[in-house]
């Protein structure tokens, strides 16, 4: 009892000294200064305020300003078509970047792509991945026009508690997930049966295995798109962005019938991992089902170790540590000292996995369309592009990781002692995204305009569904309160969502804006 009364009192604490992640920029307006506009969820302002200041005592011209706060896209694409944005540039969460080019609102900064810049003498371009570099691309390959710049790289799946799992005893000390022994995955399930035997280890200890926002249950398909990507493979998975090219059980896919891609058996097993290790009895909080926010459902699950039945894991991305700064503050005065890790995904049966021998984790990047960009009216474009290249350099790549322990969607490097300043959650994000051989990042990658801002589908679609005449968008939930709804019953509701009848209807909404 004196363990639970703790971690209410902790909450109650929490829910005074915690505020909202977003804020304001304070002061009047100076037509002299370049305005930066940051989105600051998950990564905070701290980071930018230092790199702005900066680059104001070393950089001759305007001076930069961020304004920190949580402006959503439609905001900023109205404003920016009304003319009335008083913004310089954008560091942006969720973007339709072919929408702001479309309505001819971004500046183009195409020439600093190639400019050497920092004591490493390397481009942005030579930072960014042959993928990036044709996704941001609106000109040709002969002749390309860049309005953007990627911003943040997000491994989205699985966190665990390895605190919990060494002392506790869940790890098997045999290799993990890549096969091998003295790496990041050591004594993690290497198989899809050993994970849900894993599973059920937990539960007869009185460990919860799982926890996730109800409220925000799209935390939930980080998990299911890792598995449907991990288990088709690159080439097939990338169909679902791309609708060209050869499915290797489905054949030939084309804008016209991309209806056929809900029938990719990786979409089957990412809805039989609901059924099999989501849903049954005392695998997840209470919580996972009752409209629970992000925040307290990390709150829950950082304190759960204070009581008598632990959570193991939730489902969340690797910016959920720095949102929760202040809940490890409050309970623990101290920040960065638990071992909580990314679980790479064991291999399923009959998995193409992203290795020739069928091997591969993959993790899901949420932030694939966040984005840097400049509005096209700025009348300080020169010292704009060279704040942009400032901001480019390994030095301040780095200073982002240092700070938030995330990740920026470049090629750049850390120091030893870099490395080490990081979290034990930031090092190992870093090494599996960064460094190890069995990880695979994915998301979007295509700009089809059967998923952009022209389509009616855009995000959630890949798991809407029509059950019965009845609508449905996530699994978990449909399976929880429908106990008749199965995987296969609820793929097939995938299905019937996007029969080839419905897709053509989608595809003719679009069909104008191939070219």
């Amino acid at each position: 009892m004196k363990k639970k009364l703790t971690v209410l009192a902790v909450l109650l604490a929490l829910a005074f000294t915690l505020g909202a992640c977003g804020g304001g920029g304070g002061g009047g307006y100076n037509a002299e200064n370049i305005y930066v506009s940051l989105y600051i969820g998950g990564v905070g302002r701290e980071w930018l305020d230092e790199l702005a200041a900066e680059y104001n005592e070393t950089h001759d011209g305007a001076d930069v300003v961020v304004q920190p706060g949580k402006t959503e896209y439609a905001t900023i694409r109205d404003e920016l078509r009304a003319g009335t944005s008083k913004v310089d540039v954008y560091f942006s969460d969720v973007v339709q970047l072919e929408e702001l080019v479309y309505l001819d609102l971004l500046a183009d900064i195409s020439d600093i792509m190639d400019d050497k810049i920092g004591e490493e003498n390397e481009s942005i371009l030579e930072k960014m991945s042959d993928s990036q570099k044709k996704f941001y691309n609106f000109g040709t390959e002969s002749e390309p026009v860049y309005y953007a710049l990627p911003y943040q790289e997000t491994p989205c799946g699985i966190v665990y508690d390895h605190d919990l799992f060494s002392t506790r005893g869940f790890l098997d000390g045999g290799p993990g997930p890549d096969g091998k022994t003295g790496t990041v995955d050591d004594g993690l399930p290497q198989t899809y049966d050993d994970f849900k035997e894993l599973l059920r280890t937990l539960a007869q200890s009185g460990v919860t295995p799982f926890a996730w926002t109800s409220e925000y249950e799209f935390y939930t398909g980080f998990v299911l798109r890792s598995i449907w990507a991990q288990y088709e493979g690159v080439n097939d998975f990338d169909l679902n962005y791309t609708f060209e090219g050869t499915d290797e059980q489905l054949g030939k896919i084309t804008p016209q019938t991309g209806w056929k891609l809900f029938q990719q058996e990786g979409l089957h097993q990412a809805l039989k991992f609901v059924e099999e290790c989501m849903i049954p009895e005392g695998y997840a909080t209470e919580g996972s089902f009752k409209r629970t926010s992000h925040t307290v459902t990390q709150d829950r699950f950082i304190l759960s170790e204070l009581t008598d039945t632990p959570t193991a894991m939730i489902m969340t991305g690797s910016w959920w540590e720095n949102e929760s700064k202040g809940t490890f503050l409050s309970a623990y005065k101290e920040y960065g000292t638990r071992d909580f890790r990314l679980l790479p995904l064991p291999k399923f049966d009959g998995q193409k996995g992203y290795k020739e021998d069928g091997t591969g984790s993959a993790f899901f990047n949420w932030n694939d369309n966040t984005a840097i960009f400049v509005n096209k009216q700025t009348k300080h474009l020169d010292d704009v592009k060279e704040f942009l290249k400032f901001m480019h350099t390994d030095y301040a790549l780095s200073k982002f990781t240092v700070a938030t322990n995330c990740l920026r969607a470049l090629d750049y490097s850390l120091t030893e002692d870099q490395y080490k300043q990081l979290t034990k959650f930031g090092q190992n994000v870093w090494t599996l995204a960064k460094e190890s051989d069995n990880i695979e990042i994915v998301g979007k990658n295509s700009r089809s305009p059967l998923i952009n801002f022209t389509s009616p589908m855009l995000d959630n679609y890949r798991f809407d569904a029509t059950i019965n005449g009845a609508p449905y968008s996530w699994p978990a939930s449909a399976m929880h309160d429908d106990t008749t709804i199965t995987a296969d019953i609820y793929w097939q509701g995938i299905q019937t969502k996007y029969s080839e009848a419905q897709w053509a209807t989608i595809y003719d909404s679009v069909k104008n804006y191939f070219s």
